[in-house]
């Protein structure tokens, strides 16, 4: 009964104030995207790539007692 009351009661009218809020979220938005990103001047390393055939090998029983 605590909540129905709680939700039920009657509440201001502050759509004005929401779509400020909504505006000005807009334009902070906007300021980010238009700001340059900080890791766009660095140079990426280049990848390494393993060589990988897909397929698990493991090195056969007689070339480890060789050793």
């Amino acid at each position: 009964m605590l909540w129905a009351a709680w939700a039920g009661r009657p509440r201001p009218d502050d759509r004005a104030v929401q779509a400020q809020r909504r505006d000005a979220d807009h334009e902070k938005l906007a300021r980010a995207i238009a700001r340059e990103h900080p890791g766009a001047s660095k140079p990426r390393p280049a990848p390494v790539r393993d060589r990988s055939t897909g397929i698990a090998v493991r090195p056969s029983r007689q070339q480890r007692r060789a050793s």
